[in-house]
């Protein structure tokens, strides 16, 4: 295995705080946010496919779970998506943050796997009450 201090690359989607890509840079790793890289009310599909093309884990933050797991569900298990990286953050916006600290050590665990195994990707939802990795 690679190790659980191997960096990687992270877009923040549109409407996830700046204090997530704060505890990501600590840790090492480098942050794009979406404005700086996309036009506001670019397509889910668009942020998509510069995530794959950065090679960077897509974090997304939508607080209503259940929504957010089948709206994600549906798209990650499409072909042309196959090798998206996302980091699903369905917890309120203002513990975003403290809620991917807490993951953090799953985090580097699972990016690990995913890099030791190009059929793999990291795809991790963050709530409120758990954590829970999707291979």
């Amino acid at each position: 295995m690679t190790g659980p201090t191997e960096t990687f690359r992270a877009l923040l989607n549109a409407g996830v705080p700046d204090s997530v890509g704060r505890i990501l840079s600590l840790r090492g790793h480098l942050v794009v946010r979406h404005r700086d890289v996309l036009p506001e009310r670019t397509t889910d599909d668009e942020v998509y496919e510069t995530a794959i093309r950065l090679d960077a884990v897509l974090l997304v933050i939508d607080r209503d779970a259940s929504r957010a797991v089948r709206r994600y569900d549906a798209k990650l298990r499409q072909d042309r998506l196959k090798t998206l990286c996302v980091i699903l953050l369905a917890c309120p916006e203002p513990t975003a943050h403290l809620r991917l600290e807490q993951a953090m050590s799953l985090i580097q665990l699972e990016w690990g796997y995913c890099r030791e195994k190009p059929s793999r990707r990291l795809w991790i939802d963050i709530g409120t009450h758990y954590i829970r990795t999707n291979r």
